[in-house]
């Protein structure tokens, strides 16, 4: 009899669960109380990444905070919770990936240093994204990081208004190192904005809706006040995915969608439309025409280098071999032409694709077709729950929708070292986490669950 029931104990429950994965998400006694406080140390970390604060207090700076303070986080994360789950994510294998490649292409950089240096920005984010996917790890925890991005966008656009919707186009902004750029800047908006609307769509309290239309309404401003096409772009087919895989009624989606396209002409400055009028004319755009020369030196490379000319090292490339300018010496006024010869690929795909080859490219390709995949399987899940959830099905789709902005923001960016990649990728394997225990009839079980996870046993048992 004592057999008997030790066995019945290990059975999987009618939703799936097994004891293993019920002991996995109860924690030990005191052990909430400390991640608790290693994720309002990640918040704070978050907010001074976005808002560039340690840039600013010298103190700060000279410890590194931030860097310090990420790795003090991973070891408690380690201690305390455990990082071999996500480690086992193909988002994480991808990531570090990366590291190991730009490790190696030390032996064939154009410049050993630039590969070099390439390194720690890689290794800093990776430990970023293991506290994302460990640390954001419950419904609670979801609104805390909206209203931080909330509080973190508002803080950006005070203290850039100046700055923002101008007749000419300036740089320097008051923010993160990732932020700094008019582009840079409105990239960085299309990515939060999805993640603050999350809050219009859950929260109840008058106050709390007024406040996510406000800092919706404040993205946009920023968009539309940077002038930027790419963020403007990035912003259209983020409200197009918007309408097909988020809304779940699709009329409303629409109309929300037409008054944030109703919004941004309101926003709009005067010489906004006159530069959005340019993206068709890019024949006579000396921008765009610049970003193609890039893009044709990538792809030279790539076939030139087939494991790509180094991480780090696509400006130093190009320079040197690819610049139709490598050969002369022209002059204007007291600009020598070497200003112009060492330009970046201003896309990450092309960036990837000439520092790392078509292996680099289809692994950052597969890592974003990864993140939407997981996402909207995630959002599926939700939406097959036996009993209601804690977390909405709007939360991974609208992780999804900042993963797409940040894919086509990207075309025109070349911020492959930027926080964006890897805090999404924690987002969308903290959300595979936050679903996976969700009780599911048999039929949505077969439905919503990959095969190579599940074995069927009997009508309706499941066993993982």
């Amino acid at each position: 009899m004592q057999i008997r029931s030790r066995r019945t104990a290990r059975q999987p429950s009618p939703g799936g669960n097994t004891r293993r994965s019920a002991a996995r998400v109860t924690p030990r006694p005191g052990q909430t109380a400390v991640t608790t406080f290693l994720f309002f140390g990640y918040i704070v970390l978050l907010v001074f990444e976005w808002l560039g604060l340690q840039t600013e207090m010298p103190p700060l700076k000279a410890v590194r905070f931030t860097t310090v303070l990420g790795y003090l986080l991973l070891v408690g994360v380690i201690t305390q919770i455990g990082v071999r789950e996500v480690l086992r994510s193909p988002q994480a294998k991808i990531l570090i990936g990366f590291i190991v490649f730009s490790t190696a292409s030390m032996l064939w950089a154009v410049v050993t240093l630039h590969a070099f240096n390439s390194i720690r920005p890689f290794v800093d984010y990776t430990v970023f994204f293991v506290l994302t996917a460990t640390l954001v790890d419950r419904a609670t925890r979801v609104k805390v990081l909206a209203w931080s991005l909330l509080l973190a966008c508002l803080v950006l656009f005070f203290r850039n208004a100046e700055k923002l919707g101008g007749t000419t186009r300036i740089g320097g902004f008051k923010a993160g190192y990732f932020l700094g750029d008019g582009n840079d800047l409105a990239w960085g908006m299309v990515i939060a904005l999805p993640l603050i609307g999350y809050l219009l769509l859950v929260e109840r309290g008058l106050l709390s809706r007024l406040a996510a239309i406000a800092g919706i309404g404040i993205c946009l401003f920023v968009v539309v006040g940077t002038g930027s096409r790419g963020g403007t772009l990035a912003l259209g087919v983020s409200l197009l995915f918007y309408i097909l895989y988020v809304s779940r009624r699709k009329f409303l989606g629409i109309l929300a969608v037409g008054l944030v396209a109703a919004g941004v002409l309101l926003l709009a400055p005067g010489g906004y439309s006159d530069r959005m009028k340019t993206i068709g004319a890019y024949e006579q755009d000396s921008s765009a025409q610049t970003r193609l020369m890039m893009w044709r030196s990538a792809a030279k490379m790539a076939i030139d280098f087939p494991l790509g000319v180094g991480a780090g090292n696509f400006a130093s490339a190009y320079g040197r071999y690819y610049s139709p300018q490598r050969n002369t010496e022209t002059q204007v006024g007291d600009v020598v032409w070497a200003a112009t010869r060492w330009l970046n690929a201003h896309s990450i795909y092309f960036k990837t694709l000439g520092e790392y080859g078509y292996l680099g490219l289809f692994m950052l390709l597969g890592l974003i077709a990864i993140n939407i995949r997981d996402s909207l399987a995630a959002r599926t899940r939700l939406l097959s729950a036996r009993s209601p959830t804690s977390i909405s099905p709007y939360w991974p789709a609208l992780v999804a929708m900042s993963v797409c902005g940040f894919a086509i923001g990207g075309i025109f960016l070349g911020g492959l070292s930027y926080p964006h990649m890897f805090f999404l990728s924690g987002l969308v394997v903290a959300n595979t986490g936050l679903v996976r225990g969700i009780a599911l009839s048999a039929d949505d079980r077969v439905k919503v669950e990959p095969s190579s996870e599940r074995r069927v046993r009997g009508p309706g048992t499941v066993q993982r």
